[in-house]
């Protein structure tokens, strides 16, 4: 699964590169998903970067979808198509995120709600639907964070508490994931 927020060309080059390569490797891995783009230009170059991986595996190897992942139906909804294409999911990538600069006081219930709602409910609803897919016979999760989620920022509330949020997250889920036999 390869999400994506603001990436420049060479970074995703750079992920289809690795992608291929690890691939080429290890044959498991045979899924590749698009589970977030947040721009048209993104839109683009994933797009691009999985016609190169399709041309390489094959088809049946990638398949792409936009998914709004704050919309726990979309997620559920995707998960499901997920399984009924591939029955299974070697990686995920969560890694969408938003954020706004302003003071504490300006914010709105609205603007909270969104931030959270992608980088940590959107991580949250990834790696719900995404556990039942790979325990099936095994996988990884990748939760993307930021050194926001470290430190505060006076004019990032929203921002550092959802990173943060997601390194906590992350350490639930590798302990739950830990206890599942593929």
């Amino acid at each position: 699964v390869v999400p994506s927020y603001g990436l420049t060309q060479d970074e995703v080059e750079r992920i289809e590169r690795e992608s291929l390569e690890h691939a080429r490797s290890d044959m498991t891995l045979h899924r590749v998903i698009d589970l977030r783009v947040h721009s048209e230009l993104d839109l683009k170059w994933i797009g691009e970067a999985l016609a190169r991986v399709r041309d390489e595996l094959g088809a049946a190897c990638v398949f792409a979808a936009r998914v709004d992942v704050g919309d726990r139906e979309a997620m559920r909804t995707f998960a499901e198509e997920v399984h009924a294409r591939h029955g299974a999911l070697d990686v995920l990538v969560n890694n969408a995120g938003v954020g706004a600069a302003m003071p504490l006081h300006l914010y709105s219930d609205r603007d909270w709600r969104r931030i959270v709602g992608v980088n940590l409910d959107g991580t949250f609803l990834g790696c719900k639907h995404a556990m039942p897919l790979l325990k099936r016979k095994g996988g990884s999760i990748v939760n993307v964070s930021s050194v926001a989620g470290l430190i505060g920022g006076h004019n990032f509330t929203a921002y550092n508490a959802s990173k943060g949020g997601v390194r906590l997250l992350s350490k639930s889920v590798a302990l739950y994931g830990a206890r599942l036999d593929p």
